[in-house]
């Protein structure tokens, strides 16, 4: 349910602005998705358990840099 809302408004935005500023507006999804699944490990331990080690946290924030990257690039060069 969560992701066909997502895309459905994902798809009415891109109706309404200019498709590169919903790229880099997507480009933080995974920094939402990460913060997210902190609060919901902390509030709600019994439902969702997600590790936030220093190992795990720094391969999180290195592929949201990444992907924060590629977004830029993308919406540079195209």
């Amino acid at each position: 349910i969560m992701s066909i809302t997502g895309l459905s408004i994902v798809a009415y935005v891109s109706l309404r602005v200019p498709i590169s500023a919903v790229q880099v507006v997507n480009g933080f999804q995974p920094f939402v998705i990460i913060i997210l699944g902190y609060l919901l490990t902390k509030l709600l331990p019994k439902y969702f358990n997600e590790s936030f080690s220093k190992k795990h946290l720094a391969i999180k924030v290195v592929s949201f840099i990444v992907m924060l990257v590629g977004v830029v690039l993308v919406s540079k060069f195209v």
